[in-house]
């Protein structure tokens, strides 16, 4: 079943009421302009032909979705009547649940490993994308899924496990399970990310991040738009102020060796959802993606598989 190849034919446009005001409607434009020029300069170097497609039909974009990062699907072969919906998080891919999504099959979950608009594509084309956009992607499988499931089971990393909380304020789901996802990182640089991304549009990545994944067969980028990036403070700000309507029992794994400004992760989750059943697991020697490296991999997935199954 070929459930996507080109960005946009799986998604359904929902608004996470934001308010703009006055700069970020500025903001916008000069972006939304800059962009443009750039793709176009962009594109002469790249592809003659795409340079021409961009001088007579400015919608044009780089947005084929790379073979390896597509979303794929596992049927169980005896169902138990479950569906699990898995996310990866920001500049990652389906991919990182490539060893966990047949585990889940063989106990008889349907899985599911989605992709979030702009991701396995270009950089450009994931620096025009945000929060709303990712969200939707979340939702337009949710609804998809619940065509055939009413029971679904939600699987997040990162940002995708903040999405899924998210989701789960407004749809019904079984479980969430969230892995090492930011509710309120401690940046305060980072709302000023998108005025800054109309005159600097993307930020270098770790030279090492990037080998390690490439070492693993990932899809990855070499440099991060920061008028993307903005989009994962977003989310998690959007999910603060509507977090009296998460009603899920919530599993969370932290990582030890996380980025500093996800330290406080834990304690911050305790206090904004203290009014339902959350379990935090401390995963020691344990790096951010830890469905992907460190000692304690097969620990976090039994300790999945466990807790679903209960």
């Amino acid at each position: 079943m070929e459930i996507e190849r080109r960005e946009e034919e799986n998604t359904e446009k929902i608004s996470l009421e934001k308010r703009e005001g006055f700069f970020e409607y500025v903001k916008r434009t000069v972006v939304r302009e800059l962009r443009f020029v750039n793709d176009t300069f962009y594109s002469a170097f790249k592809d003659l032909f795409m340079l021409f497609a961009w001088m007579f039909n400015v919608k044009v974009t780089d947005n084929y979705i790379r073979k390896e990062a597509e979303t794929f699907e596992i049927e169980p072969k005896s169902s138990n009547g479950y569906a699990i919906i898995g996310c990866h998080g920001f500049l990652s891919t389906p991919q990182i649940f490539e060893e966990i999504g047949p585990l889940l099959a063989e106990n008889g979950y349907y899985f599911r490993a989605i992709r979030l608009s702009g991701h396995g594509t270009s950089v450009s084309h994931l620096a025009t994308k945000a929060g709303e956009d990712w969200f939707s992607s979340v939702v337009w499988h949710y609804k998809d899924i619940s065509k055939k499931y009413d029971k679904i089971i939600y699987i997040g990393h990162s940002l995708g496990g903040t999405l899924g909380m998210l989701l789960g304020t407004i749809y019904p789901l079984e479980k969430i399970i969230a892995l090492a996802s930011p509710i309120q990182l401690p940046i305060k640089s980072a709302k000023y990310a998108r005025f800054v991304s109309a005159f600097i549009k993307y930020w270098p990545r770790s030279k090492a991040k990037i080998k390690a994944n490439r070492s693993k067969g990932l899809a990855t980028y070499e440099k991060s738009p920061l008028y993307a990036t903005y989009g994962v403070f977003e989310v998690g700000q959007i999910l603060i102020e509507r977090a009296e309507k998460l009603r899920n029992d919530i599993l969370y794994f932290h990582a030890e060796l996380d980025h500093f400004s996800y330290k406080d992760q834990p304690e911050l989750m305790r206090k904004y959802f203290e009014n339902i059943n959350l379990e935090i697991v401390y995963c020691e020697d344990t790096p951010h993606s830890m469905l992907v490296y460190g000692p304690k991999k097969m620990e976090i997935y039994n300790r999945i598989l466990n807790w679903i199954d209960d």
